[in-house]
């Protein structure tokens, strides 16, 4: 199972890294690590999930709450309902269908490898097996979820709203949100398809918004929301179909939330650009950086008391929601800002212009290289100020940087540069993609 256990979740290739053989094993690890008699369950609606769930249950003995086909953050709203219980929920969020996975939870805290994923895998490695007693109690929360968000949400007026569900499981629920705050939805993907027919539910990507790029430049709307495979994570299209970074998105909440409570701690990701920093501390509060990953994200802004936490790939979460990472609940959110402030697109866009800072690079590098590639670019750097907090940040002067780190989820290595003009963008990005290529080569020779 090598290779599964992840800093803040479980997941692989179904069948291959993670087959129902290994779901059993990890089953077996879950019910003697949580010592509750209860289990909260939920899965997403790829092809394998009820396969992986039948084989999770298989090997508790517990009284399993199941909540259903659900995206993930009502499975977090019922972990924040039954706080001394941990749950289960089976879905490999973003990634393509065929993958899979787990995140576990104890109440509202999300396990990490070294609160829990660590010891699940070692307890994994001394499976036995033997017949379980189980209870299974299926239990419908949806109309409880709803009846927590929607009151949150404060239209000034009625929006046209644009939603590509990417054919996983929260489209219809975002949909179902938007009606009741009786906003005009144009549904596109909308249909939950283990498939995933049309493109990845993994809005980060440009070419997975292209379709919803395409029905905004046919229609008049208000806002564009992608949503991902399981909800935890959306990107934003303008009326003019123009796609919104995500830094920008956390930086124009953290203002909203400021202005309201100034003085508050907002928690973001490493791999965002100076601009999250430089907002919040304009506009009164404390900006706080954290590893990238939803579980370390939520953990600080709890332990912290944070107003707020956004990253880069698009999981926002909120105080008053428990600072669950949720897709749906961050969209109906930036419905109200726009339904507010009519100066929205037009400040996000002179917000994209204060740092350079092109998107995210995503390298495709075999499991095994990583921690190699890693290794060699901090002897490459050893005279550089650097910063190992997340990955390896270089900094070639004070408003430039790289930042190269290996991925949580994929066998990928993320980059992300920052420079104080065009020029030194140019140097420092052939400068490390040339490194990294000699790191990839070395290890092959090797």
């Amino acid at each position: 199972m090598t290779g599964i256990f992840r800093a803040d979740d479980i997941r692989g290739k179904f069948g291959a890294d993670l087959t129902i053989e290994n779901a059993k094993k990890i089953g077996y690890a879950i019910n003697k690590y949580v010592k509750s008699d209860k289990l909260i369950l939920a899965y997403d609606n790829r092809l394998s999930s009820p396969k992986l769930k039948k084989a999770l249950i298989s090997e508790l003995d517990k009284t399993i709450i199941v909540i259903g086909q659900v995206p993930t953050p009502v499975f977090y709203f019922v972990l924040d309902l039954y706080k001394k219980y941990y749950g289960v929920m089976v879905t490999a969020s973003h990634l393509s269908k065929e993958f899979n996975g787990f995140k576990i939870n104890r109440g509202s805290w999300a396990l990490t490898y070294s609160t829990g994923i660590k010891k699940i895998e070692l307890l994994a490695e001394k499976y036995q097996l033997k017949k379980h007693k189980h209870k299974v109690i299926k239990r419908n929360m949806n109309n409880a979820y709803f009846s927590f968000i929607l009151p949150k949400i404060k239209l000034k007026k009625r929006l046209t709203v644009a939603v590509d569900g990417g054919n996983g499981v929260a489209g219809p629920f975002l949909v179902r949100a938007l009606k009741k705050l009786n906003c005009k939805v144009i549904e596109l993907h909308c249909n939950p398809n283990p498939n995933f027919p049309y493109h990845t539910a993994n809005p980060l990507i440009n070419k997975n918004v292209q379709d919803l790029q395409g029905l905004i430049k046919k229609t008049k709307v208000d806002i564009g929301i992608a949503l991902d495979g399981d909800g935890d994570r959306i990107r934003i299209i303008s009326p003019k179909a123009e796609i919104l970074d995500n830094e920008v998105v956390i930086s124009l909440l953290a203002k909203y939330v400021l202005s309201k409570r100034p003085k508050s701690n907002i928690v973001y990701s490493s791999i965002c650009s100076d601009l999250v920093k430089t907002m919040v501390k304009k506009c009164n509060g404390t900006p706080i950086m954290e590893k990238v990953g939803h579980s370390f994200m939520k953990n600080t802004s709890i332990k912290k008391k944070a107003e707020l936490w956004g990253e880069y790939s698009g999981h926002f979460g909120f105080k008053e929601i428990n600072y669950n990472d949720d897709g749906i609940y961050a969209a109906l959110k930036l419905c109200e800002l726009i339904s507010k402030y009519p100066e929205f697109w037009q400040e996000a866009r002179l917000l994209s212009k204060m740092y350079i800072a092109p998107a995210e690079l995503r390298i495709k590098v075999k499991e095994s290289q990583k921690a190699i590639i890693m290794r060699n670019f901090f002897n490459l750097f050893k005279k550089y100020k650097k910063s190992r907090k997340d990955g390896l940040r270089i900094y070639f002067s004070k408003d430039s940087w790289a930042l190269i780190r290996p991925s949580n989820t994929e066998s990928v290595i993320s980059i992300r540069f920052q420079a104080k003009n065009k020029t030194e963008l140019k140097l420092i990005n052939v400068l490390i993609k040339k490194s990294l290529k000699n790191s990839i080569k070395s290890k092959q020779k090797n």
